[in-house]
């Protein structure tokens, strides 16, 4: 899996931005293989699988969708953990399930492929490809507002879960369902504006939102 691009062959000067230059500019590309990224198992059935990602291997994930020849796919209890990791690729044939938890503490974005029929990604934020569950809110994602799309309906356990720059957000009235843990420790929120259709908040939905005042 590519890790990042370097300016030495010794992988000691990482790049993180190309501005204009006028001189060529040789690079390095540092490449990690996939079992030291992953930890992989079977599932029932022998489908290869993805039980969790090694943590703090690098700052951005590529899920591959598929191992040695064979597809690939995220087994139900993954989590995407790691103090380092601040972006998820997931590529066109990977799913995932409602059970995945994405705790990585950094984490800014989750990008998706367009032809992953699966999941979709709308300005860094996993929803499901039909828009109607919204899956995971990065951490480290540090808009100060946001308006959940129009068309959510479920919004799952820990989406936003430890979230410490969200202030302010506005869930549409097509949300029916708020997961448990959905906005626990995001302690920077303030404002919340519910749905009026909204039938089910799970337990602990806003535990530890110490800033909540509506």
């Amino acid at each position: 899996m590519f890790a990042v691009w370097f300016t030495d062959s010794t992988f000691t000067t990482e790049i993180k931005e190309i501005k204009d230059r006028e001189e060529n500019l040789t690079l390095y590309a540092k490449w990690i293989p996939l079992e030291d990224v992953f930890i992989f198992g079977t599932a029932a059935g022998g489908v290869n699988g993805i039980s969790a990602i090694k943590k703090d291997v690098a700052k951005t994930i590529i899920i591959p969708s598929s191992y040695k020849g064979e597809p690939l796919v995220v087994h139900y209890w993954a989590t995407f953990s790691g103090d380092i990791l601040e972006e998820i690729v997931f590529t066109s044939d990977v799913s995932i399930s409602i059970y995945n938890s994405f705790s990585a503490p950094s984490l800014k974005r989750i990008i998706v492929e367009e032809e992953n029929p699966y999941i979709k990604s709308i300005d860094g934020v996993l929803y499901s490809k039909d828009g109607k569950e919204l899956i995971c809110y990065p951490a480290a994602k540090a808009e100060k507002s946001y308006t959940i799309q129009d068309g959510t309906e479920i919004i799952r356990n820990g989406a936003f879960q430890n979230n410490k720059y969200v202030e302010n957000v506005v869930v549409p009235d097509s949300v029916t369902s708020i997961g448990d843990n959905a906005f626990n420790g995001c302690t920077s929120l303030k404002n919340i504006e519910l749905s009026k259709r909204l039938e089910e908040i799970d337990v602990w939905t806003f535990a530890d939102c110490t800033s909540l005042e509506k």
